[in-house]
């Protein structure tokens, strides 16, 4: 939920930082003269603070969110932030930059190519909201004069529907705490914009509460929003020394080049599953064979010892003609040069213990399997392949999912959640491994 959340966050905070709201009366005129400027703005640095508030009676939390976001003539654009909750930390950068997309998770980064508008939606975050709010749909409007500029103030009217981006933005939001269809009642909306002389935009504040029902619970939440404009035009984005370290050697006569076959592990890797065998060629590709089955991906290496590969970071090592792939729940996968080594047997002795663990791993492996409701509707479908999907913002979520002992890892937009698992019949909590006490009930469909 923290990653949703803050995912969702930095997207209403870019979404606002790009659109200004239309409105009515004595406002409207100086906000067309806002757009008319804002129009030809080729570059922007913003920062942003963020409160949401969760009163549900005998339990409230409150969650705040800071960072800041750049755009400049280049296309290049950043966004760094970070989110508390529960006593739980989390930072988030994203980068876009010369076709490519770089993301920073605790410390976990990965890197992807990706075009400007495809990046742009990436950090929005797949909100279909709207950019402008009718006039009748506005309580009231008011211009204040102050001295370096105007304040505007904008209060929705409430018993309208249709406010676009009230709308948008609610639904995005409940997906982040909540499952849909959930009782999310609108109780007020504002939102103050300030100009300066000119009529450019210097800050952004929104405030919206709402009566929401989060898990059986009746609840107030209040998200409280400030966008104070840094400077406008002349902005060069700054990017991090690592930027440069994800990209390394040329894929020509790279050493991971060739057929890998005898595929070994324990656990299944991200992207390579339980890869019988992998080839890496020199158009970029990756074929990765499982029996009788074969997939395609791309590839591209990184600095000495790491690649990426559908999307996911890997680190490797090589001796004598034996490959070793690594991924970023350190899980390994060996692979023997094409031809220099004996077919791997099934049936090897292993030690007690490892038998225990792997008959452990399969037997949890095996019960995850399949379709699990959450408050009576679909959220996770498991596939046996290691694949999976679940309900996420503005649509399904695609990820990977390995077991290690009791630990489940799903592994979604780069991100790797570690959940402790129960399943006792046609039940299963989750309970996370990251985040003390964020615990979840579910049922098998």
């Amino acid at each position: 939920m923290l990653k949703k959340m803050l995912t969702f966050m930095g997207g209403a905070v870019l979404f606002l930082s790009l659109t200004a709201c239309g409105s009515s009366y004595d406002a409207f005129e100086l906000l067309e003269n806002s757009h008319e400027v804002m129009a030809d703005v080729d570059s922007m640095e913003m920062e942003f603070d963020i409160e949401v508030s969760v009163d549900a009676g005998f339990m409230s939390m409150t969650m705040p969110i800071d960072g800041r976001l750049a755009m400049d003539t280049n296309a290049n654009m950043s966004m760094e932030m970070g989110m508390s909750m529960m006593e739980l930390d989390m930072s988030m950068e994203m980068y876009f930059r010369d076709g490519y997309l770089y993301m920073n998770e605790d410390g976990q980064r990965d890197v992807m190519p990706m075009d400007v508008g495809t990046a742009r939606d990436e950090m929005v975050g797949t909100l279909a909201i709207g950019t402008d709010i009718d006039e009748n749909q506005v309580e009231e409007a008011t211009v204040e004069r102050i001295d370096d500029g105007y304040r505007l103030e904008f209060i929705l009217d409430t018993d309208q529907g249709g406010i676009d981006f009230v709308d948008g933005f609610i639904e995005g939001f409940v997906s982040t705490l909540a499952e849909p269809g959930t009782r999310s009642d609108l109780e007020s909306a504002s939102m103050v914009i300030y100009l300066d002389e000119d009529y450019y935009h210097t800050s952004v504040q929104m405030e919206i509460e709402l009566a929401m029902r989060i898990d059986g619970m009746d609840a107030d939440v209040t998200v409280g929003m400030i966008m104070d404009v840094v400077q406008i035009g002349n902005v060069t984005v700054q990017f991090p020394a690592w930027l440069d370290d994800m990209h390394g050697t040329s894929i020509e006569g790279h050493e991971l080049l060739g057929t890998w076959e005898n595929g070994d592990g324990r656990i299944l890797l991200f992207t390579f599953g339980r890869a019988d065998s992998v080839e890496f060629r020199e158009d970029g590709t990756v074929v990765i064979t499982e029996g009788r089955n074969s997939r395609t991906v791309d590839w591209e290496p990184g600095q000495p010892g790491e690649f990426t590969a559908g999307n996911f970071s890997f680190t490797y090592t090589i001796r004598g003609d034996v490959l070793t792939i690594t991924d970023s729940a350190d899980d390994d996968w060996t692979f023997d040069r094409e031809g220099t080594g004996a077919p791997v047997d099934d049936d090897d002795d292993e030690d007690e213990e490892d038998d225990n663990d792997n008959n452990d791993a399969s037997s949890l492996e095996a019960q995850l399997v399949g379709e699990w409701n959450w408050l009576g509707s679909w959220y996770y479908t498991f596939n046996d392949d290691g694949t999976g999907e679940r309900l996420g913002l503005g649509g399904n979520d695609s990820f990977r999912w390995t077991v290690s002992g009791d630990e489940l890892r799903i592994t979604v937009n780069g991100f790797t959640e570690r959940w402790a698992v129960e399943i006792s019949g046609n039940n299963m909590t989750l309970s996370s491994n990251q985040a003390p006490g964020l615990d979840f009930d579910y049922t098998r469909r």
